[in-house]
């Protein structure tokens, strides 16, 4: 593999220092240079961030990778995590999966930071949603650029928090705020799954690096991933049914999908990101990135097919039913992505990628449009009195309208390719349960793309034709168009026009290039070396010798497709040209329980609420009376002061100011004190106690280390060593004995004078006198 070292850490780190900038003096500068020169500071600052990013991210890609012989550039910012043999760097990667998804993100972002300068003008918090904005960006292009699932879950958190601060943005509003919330909650529970699924792969890789893992996934079917189970299931589906847990939740799939509808409680900008270009694609991005992983467990992979098929159709039968014109452009996010999931589970990786891109160029044009219509009809977000806004908002019509003939996959247009691209591989791939669960799989996938078409052109068409049903005064005074909104849905419907052409169709005159998928050939390549039933790809019997898909089998597809999507817009126009009609309304009563149950979203957040919330809550509160305010604060913390307190009490009598009280208190005492005395031993030294020369320097000898006596009324004893000896000066020499009364003095026989007594002989020098 070519590798290039190029400092990549500039690309998170611009909207992260603008982030921060804004948080910390964005309220001091618009209050010091005034609301209209503050808030182009703030947002010049904000939007230059991004722009930097954008900028240097498209640089690396071509200047290193594009026809550059290089696969990837790495950056090591710094040895993150050492300990033992384990070493987690802070490395930041751009490969070909990555440079996709850094382009995506930035450039998108971009254009939806410029559209929030006009959305957000009226803002209060102008700084703090620019600072959340950029954090949002930082998190994401982390999760992307991370080399390994550590730091990978890093920005994984990380736009999880930023999404519970962007959600809830109008903290003030409570149920805005709970929208906040909910999201919080629900994506942790998927990731603790990822966590789970993160110590499996490390219990057998013992690294969690992205390149360690693809090598530990090199051996196929002998790989330890495969052959060491757990509860005799192997560790790679344990792992990457864990995994998936995790992506059901940011990528809002069944069942932990109803976090996203609700997300809608954030500023419309902040949804556009949000579903478009970053968090949400995130589950995708991953399986992707773990795709050697993912096809080493044939049931995950089924799993995660059957599991996106159901999402895509579960959430566009929602769709056609609502009326509120983000909540049905969420259900057609959570129902997109379903559609990338179901391309995921059958192994085509690159149809996946192609879905996730060309969505985020349509869908943000969407997003965005919304936010223009519901900036221009006075923050009403009801679609049932709008219409004819067409006339006043050309623009926001004409790139709307592009954007549903591209999410209805009408051709040339960018859904078409990659749309029809996971339908067809739907139908031809292998699958675990082949072929049953290619004929489910695609079915829900057709009948989704019928009521995708459906559900965007009712949209269209109560929003946009017909005549205007609101109230004059919003009609005249209010409906209009910001070129600083303008912009961004022109270039968004240019890209949702020819984004497909990254994609084209192999049996197009010319067979021109599928740029994407051989742009990701690096990323899946391992993967499509499986064979038996780790086999990824085309199903024998419908590929030519080439490995691709028989062209008579895509033009099939390809045209049932375009049918079914043309039918789907043809039939919402005959009931919702000019405005909700009586065809419509007997429609609704015809289907009656099914028209309910889809208007009442299918009433998952009530059977949530009775099975889940209310129970927990009910245990919670339980727990709460009886752990924290009986035991803890009660007999605990309570217990104790409430003692102290009547302790206090008791004696705080004899401590009230009234002198005769303490006059007989110092009797008792005194009293007390005498008794003590008197029933007290005496205690006297029983032994020696030579003076210590440790003594004489002032300090006390050791307690115990010399007897004691001690006496008492009635009694007596000693105590301490018999015959212990304080460490002292060293024993005096033993004194001479004088010489006896018959000793005579030794007489020299030379008749020299006899020789001197010794010291301390009797007479002598050292003697007595």
């Amino acid at each position: 593999m070519n590798e290039a070292n190029l400092t990549l850490g500039w690309i998170p780190l611009f909207p992260l220092v603008a982030a921060l900038w804004n948080l910390v003096f964005g309220r001091w500068i618009m209050r010091t240079l005034g609301d209209r020169l503050g808030r182009e500071v703030v947002h010049l600052v904000a939007i230059g961030a991004v722009a930097f990013s954008c900028f240097y991210t498209f640089s690396i890609v071509f200047e290193a990778m594009v026809g550059q012989g290089y696969d990837r550039v790495v950056h090591r910012i710094y040895p993150w995590i050492v300990s033992g043999e384990t070493m987690v760097g802070f490395d930041l990667m751009i490969d070909h999966l990555s440079a996709v998804m850094c382009m995506v993100v930035t450039g998108v972002g971009l254009l939806i930071h410029i559209f929030s300068v006009g959305y957000m003008a009226k803002d209060g918090s102008y700084w703090r949603y620019f600072a959340y904005l950029n954090l949002f960006m930082a998190a994401m292009l982390i999760l992307v650029m991370g080399k390994s699932l550590v730091l990978t879950f890093v920005g994984w958190e990380g736009v999880g928090l930023c999404s519970y601060l962007l959600i809830g943005y109008y903290y003030d509003e409570s149920e805005k705020a709970s929208a906040g919330r909910k999201a919080f909650i629900v994506n942790r529970i998927g990731d603790f799954g990822v966590i789970l699924g993160m110590l499996l792969i490390y219990a057998v890789t013992h690294s969690l690096d992205y390149d360690a893992i693809k090598a530990a996934c090199a051996a196929g079917p002998d790989s330890d991933l495969v052959t060491n189970t757990i509860f005799g299931v192997s560790i790679a589906t344990a792992a990457t049914m864990l995994l998936f847990v995790g992506c059901t939740g940011k990528s809002a799939q069944l069942p932990l999908y109803t976090w996203l509808p609700d997300a809608m409680a954030g500023p419309t900008p902040v949804s556009a990101l949000i579903h478009a270009a970053t968090m949400v694609t995130a589950g995708v991005y991953l399986i992707v990135r773990l795709n050697p992983l993912f096809a080493l467990s044939p049931i995950t992979m089924s799993v995660v097919a059957l599991i996106g098929a159901l999402t895509a159709l579960f959430a566009a039968t929602i769709g056609i039913t609502q009326n509120d014109i983000k909540k049905v452009l969420a259900y057609s996010t959570v129902s997109q992505l379903g559609y990338m999931f179901l391309a995921a589970g059958m192994g085509a990786w690159g149809a996946a990628v192609f879905h996730l891109v060309t969505h985020a160029f349509f869908k943000a044009c969407l997003f965005l449009g919304s936010g223009a219509v519901i900036e221009a009809c006075h923050h009403n977000q009801d679609i049932r009195t709008m219409g004819g806004l067409r006339k006043k908002m050309p623009w926001t019509a004409g790139t709307f309208l592009i954007s549903c003939l591209a999410i209805a996959g009408i051709p040339i247009f960018a859904g078409f390719f990659s749309k029809d691209e996971i339908l067809l591989h739907a139908y031809t791939n292998a699958s675990a349960w082949s072929p049953g669960l290619n004929y489910v799989a695609y079915a829900l996938g057709l009948v989704a793309a019928a009521c995708t078409a459906f559900y965007m052109f009712r949209l269209y068409f109560l929003t946009f034709e017909g005549k205007f049903r609101g109230d004059h005064h919003t009609w005249e005074h209010h409906v209009h168009e910001q070129w600083i909104m303008s912009f961004p849905l022109v270039v968004l419907a240019i890209l949702a026009t020819f984004g497909g052409f990254l994609g084209v169709p192999h049996v197009t005159p010319g067979h021109l290039p599928h740029v994407l998928d051989e742009w990701l050939h690096p990323i899946t390549q391992l993967s499509a070396t499986f064979s038996g039933e780790y086999f990824v790809g085309v199903r024998e019997g419908f590929a030519d010798e080439h490995g691709h898909v028989l062209a008579g089998v895509e033009l099939g597809m390809m045209a049932l497709s375009v049918g079914i999507a043309v039918a789907g817009i043809l039939f919402a126009r005959s009931l919702y040209k000019d405005g909700p009609s009586a065809a419509a309304a007997d429609w609704a009563k015809r289907l009656g329980g099914l028209y309910r149950a889809s208007l009442g979203k299918y009433f998952v957040d009530e059977i949530y609420d009775a099975s889940i919330v209310r129970p927990v809550r009910m245990v919670g509160g339980v727990a709460y009376q009886v752990g924290d305010q009986l035991l803890v604060d009660g007999v605990g913390v309570g217990g104790v002061s409430w003692s102290v307190g009547a302790i206090g009490n008791r004696v705080r009598i004899w401590h009230n100011g009234n002198v005769r009280r303490y006059l007989a208190v110092l009797l008792i005492g005194v009293a007390i004190v005498l008794a003590s005395v008197f029933a007290n031993p005496t205690v006297t030294v029983a032994g020696p106690n030579p003076v210590h020369p440790v003594d004489a320097g002032g300090l006390r000898p050791t307690l115990g280390a010399q007897p004691i006596h001690v006496e008492g009324p009635g009694f007596e004893f000693d105590l301490g060593p018999d015959n212990v000896r304080r460490p002292g000066p060293p024993p005096q020499a033993a004194p001479v004995q004088p010489p006896s009364p018959g000793d005579r003095p030794v007489v020299d026989p030379l008749g020299g004078r006899p020789p001197a007594p010794q010291p301390g002989a009797r007479g002598g020098a050292g003697g007595a006198p």
